[in-house]
């Protein structure tokens, strides 16, 4: 795989629905527990460089609009 370079100040990781309720679903083609391991490395290697780290969170409506 050829490496990859990227420049902090102008990369941000923007990690979505790796909450309770999205990672309790079967997922593929890897583990949940995988995706959130790999996920955490690549948060806390960016916070090492001082890039930016954003975690969307997903919410529903409780009911009818």
């Amino acid at each position: 795989m050829p490496s990859l370079t990227l420049f902090p100040k102008s990369t941000a990781l923007v990690l979505i629905d790796l909450q309770k309720g999205i990672t309790s679903f079967p997922v593929e083609p890897h583990p949940t527990a995988a995706v959130v391991e790999n996920a955490s490395l690549l948060a806390n290697q960016f916070r090492d460089l001082n890039a930016p780290v954003f975690l969307v969170r997903v919410a529903f409506p409780s009911g009818p609009a």
